[in-house]
């Protein structure tokens, strides 16, 4: 990995990650650090809101967290290799940059903390630390893909499967073009980012997903978490699960396009037969055709329907009603 990250402060979250007091002194030792610079460690990560406690002659402890990632850990038991940061402004971030600077095919870049992680159209995606799986992944194709506005549909098809894998077994859909849901509330978003140069192109496949707790703040989009709706998954086991079948989606999607994922897509698919005004005009979605397009009838008595396809990133649809 060429792309730096705060490892630090992330060594420093896996040591406490029993929950125990754990003095200055023997973390500086274990760091390979000075006590001033664990210090300075912990300082950071109590700004970016991690329950870390220090205490006169107990030293630090992390009080109340869930899971710790471990970058060697993860690592050892991934095809790819994978960095693991404590906060980041966004993990998407680091993708691109380690696409501008390192030659590798594929590379996974994880937080416990995002400070400024976005999402489709500028919106921010919002995530106290640990409570969301924030993930990207940095992945170079070997030739053009057909349908790439389509990817992030292919990517909410393959979130959607490995949940399912992992024993989320009912209430899971897809709100084109990158929103899982569960139970009629927004689980993840997919924020795809490409990057094209002299006919290569790679892209970062951005999934922020809630584990723990729901973010309220945006109160258009309502929201939920894993553990709200009952089911409680290891951030580790989902971010290996996703990456291996990733790479298996990603080896068929530069081959065969959005067609080879249709009729799975499909079968979780929430706006088909959803109604929306667009410009003072009524419309009416009739499909996602097996390009990733969205496919809406104008519903006007009074002129001839009309048939408009929409494609990735043109369009912003309401929340369906249910």
């Amino acid at each position: 990995m060429s792309v730096a990250t705060n490892h630090g402060a992330q060594q420093l979250l896996i040591t406490l990650a029993d929950g125990g007091w754990h003095s200055g002194e023997l973390l500086a030792q274990r760091l390979a650090v000075t006590r001033m610079t664990v210090s300075n460690y912990a300082k950071q990560l109590v700004a970016a809101g991690f329950p870390i406690e220090s205490k006169s002659r107990a030293g630090y402890r992390l009080n109340g967290y869930a899971e710790v990632l471990d970058e060697s850990l993860l690592a050892s038991r991934s095809a790819l290799p994978v960095a693991v940061a404590a906060s980041v402004d966004s993990t998407n971030d680091l993708g691109l940059a380690w696409l501008k600077e390192d030659a590798g095919a594929a590379a996974v870049f994880v937080a416990e903390h995002q400070a400024a992680g976005r999402g489709r159209r500028g919106r921010v995606w919002q995530a106290a630390p640990g409570e969301a799986l924030l993930y990207s992944l940095a992945w170079r194709f070997e030739r053009f893909p057909p349908d790439l506005p389509a990817l992030s549909l292919v990517v909410a098809s393959v979130l959607v499967n490995t949940l399912t894998e992992l024993g989320v077994s009912s209430g899971l859909g897809i709100k084109w073009p990158n929103d899982v849901l569960l139970n009629n509330k927004k689980l993840a978003g997919i924020l795809v980012e490409a990057v094209v140069r002299d006919e290569q192109v790679a892209v970062v496949i951005g999934v922020g997903l809630n584990m723990l707790e729901s973010p309220q703040a945006d109160t258009r989009y309502p929201a939920t978490s894993l553990r709200e709706q009952g089911f409680d998954l290891s951030r580790s086991d989902l971010l290996l699960a996703l990456t291996k079948n990733l790479q298996t989606a990603l080896a068929a999607f530069v081959d065969h396009g959005f067609k080879a994922f249709h009729a799975d897509y499909m079968n979780y698919d929430k706006v088909v037969g959803m109604a929306l005004e667009l410009d003072g005009e009524a419309l009416l979605i009739k499909a996602v055709d097996d390009s990733g397009a969205l496919v809406a009838e104008s519903v006007n008595a009074k002129r001839p329907t009309e048939v408009k396809r929409y494609v990735s990133g043109e369009l912003s649809l309401p929340w369906p009603s249910y």
